[in-house]
């Protein structure tokens, strides 16, 4: 009896704690989308540790206006994909950073899914380390690395630019396209980085 006691007491603090976390987290994405709001278009700080909640906050921040996720030095880890869809309703996502901002993700998931009908979005100065998807939407990179590669489906119209360095890697190419429809591309557009070379 007093096993199933103490059995019943422990499953009832981890519950607790749990819904601890979630209510937490939701209250740290309702604080960052007003933050977004209250920028009206200015950069949001994001710390490492805070992007996945930054970008759930900037979700309905600034209907019809852009958001600006600027990242601080450091490197940013997602224990899930960061998504982007269309219930986003900015006019635009930009995530933005230094040479010294990279973003990494759990072992075998994409970093970045952008899906049909999300807003425009934009990468500067980061260091991908992880699949980025891009079906069906726009997505622009300058002076950004892309580790991992980048796949493009659909009718996505990508564009690098601006010392922007496209990888492969272990062993998979740096470009997959999948299912290009009509106006699906993927674009540079110089400046590349010293040293390379670009065959066209």
């Amino acid at each position: 009896a007093d096993a199933a006691a103490a059995l019943a007491a422990a499953t009832s603090t981890a519950a607790a704690d749990a819904a601890a976390a979630v209510a937490a987290a939701a209250v740290a994405a309702a604080a960052i989308a007003a933050a977004c709001a209250a920028a009206a278009g200015h950069p949001y700080a994001v710390q490492p540790g805070e992007l996945q909640a930054a970008l759930a906050g900037a979700r309905g921040a600034q209907p019809g206006r852009p958001v600006v996720l600027e990242l601080a030095p450091g490197v940013h880890e997602c224990d899930a994909p960061l998504q982007i869809d269309g219930s986003f309703t900015p006019s635009e996502v930009r995530i933005e950073g230094g040479r010294d901002v990279e973003l990494q993700v759990v072992a075998g998931a994409p970093l970045l899914r952008l899906l049909p009908g999300a807003p425009p979005v934009r990468l500067v100065g980061l260091q991908l380390e992880g699949l980025v998807i891009a079906d069906g939407s726009r997505l622009e990179a300058s002076d950004s690395t892309f580790r991992r590669g980048i796949t493009v489906v659909g009718a996505a119209d990508v564009l690098l630019r601006d010392r922007t360095l496209l990888l492969s890697g272990e062993g998979a190419p740096a470009v997959r396209l999948q299912d290009v429809q009509d106006g699906g591309r993927l674009r540079y557009k110089l400046p590349a980085l010293k040293g390379r070379w670009i065959f066209a």
